[in-house]
């Protein structure tokens, strides 16, 4: 039984990973990693903490693999090649790839026509929201960061900070948690993205102001501030990628979180090329009894309108 580690370059990792001692770690909000297999069946092979991840064998998910080993064995028909997925489910779970043992062959699965960068809170994160649906609806390639409670101004935000952390530690914003490897939940150190191993994206959402306590104009300033400089950076960083703007789906009491973001988007639609400003007022959006997050069927709704506003469908 041959094993295959998880620096093979066969296998094709979207997102950000970590290449480690111990293999590769999934970062932020459902990386994925790809090949093509020929043989009667192989064992996935991770290390850490826990294993919670889904695998898909030619789209289609594989039912007992739910995270619950660190040795999963896959039967697949022989004499047939399958395109393998395997994605960690959200950031609160650690996956850690080492490998595979298999008597098989791999050979590396090609990366898709179009690459989508979506930036956010727990809105865009959501496993069955617009993040997930269009890469599915388009068979595009993703990478996706975003956290649940993640503001885009440092200081502000909701998430609960990872157990190593002090009450002095200030909550990290978007604007500087971007630049990292790892996403604020996570424990331990924190360390800068290497750029250079990023997939160039073709579109890129950029989606945040649910956790920047926007319900007093007090804390507006500082966002208006902070949206200018980030979006700004971006298109820095992908000079050819349209950028767009969507509202978030629910308000304030008040209404100044989504005329807040109203502002900053539109100020950046002027300011930088070829970005564009989403407004979901009429789209009646289905919301779930928190008030701000929308129900399965809001997120679907809220997903094909967003293709549609943007032309991708």
């Amino acid at each position: 039984m041959a094993f295959i580690k998880a620096n093979n370059n066969d296998f094709n990792f979207h997102g950000r990973w970590e290449e480690t001692e111990g293999g590769f770690i999934g970062n932020w909000c459902r990386p994925y990693v790809e090949f093509i297999f020929k043989g009667t069946d192989f064992t996935v092979v991770t290390a850490g903490r826990n294993a919670d991840y889904i695998l898909t064998v030619d789209g289609e998910k594989y039912i007992t693999v739910e995270g619950k080993a660190h040795k999963l064995t896959v039967l697949t028909s022989e004499g047939s090649s399958h395109l393998i997925r395997i994605y960690k489910t959200t950031i609160r779970t650690v996956l850690q790839f080492v490998g595979i043992e298999t008597e098989g062959a791999i050979t590396k699965a090609p990366n898709r026509k179009e690459h989508y960068l979506f930036i956010g809170d727990s809105l865009v994160e959501a496993g069955c929201g617009f993040s997930a649906i269009i890469p599915k609806e388009t068979d595009s390639d993703y990478t996706c960061i975003a956290q649940g409670g993640l503001a885009l101004c440092r200081g502000r935000g909701y998430y609960p900070k990872p157990a190593d952390r002090t009450d002095a530690d200030k909550r990290e914003g978007m604007e500087d948690a971007f630049y990292n490897m790892q996403a604020p939940a996570t424990l331990g150190e924190h360390t800068p993205y290497d750029f250079s191993k990023a997939e160039t994206p073709d579109y890129i959402f950029i989606s945040l102001a649910t956790n920047d306590m926007l319900y007093t104009e007090q804390n507006v300033p500082g966002y208006l501030e902070s949206f200018d400089l980030f979006v700004g950076k971006i298109r820095a960083l992908y000079p050819n990628a349209p950028i767009y703007l969507p509202m978030p789906f629910a308000d304030t009491e008040n209404g100044i979180r989504r005329d807040s973001f109203e502002k900053a988007a539109l100020a950046a639609e002027k300011k930088y090329s070829d970005t564009k400003f989403i407004s979901v007022r009429d789209w009646d959006i289905e919301i779930g009894s928190d008030n701000i997050h929308p129900t399965v069927k809001g997120y679907a709704k809220y997903a094909e309108n967003l293709m549609i506003a943007t032309g991708i469908k």
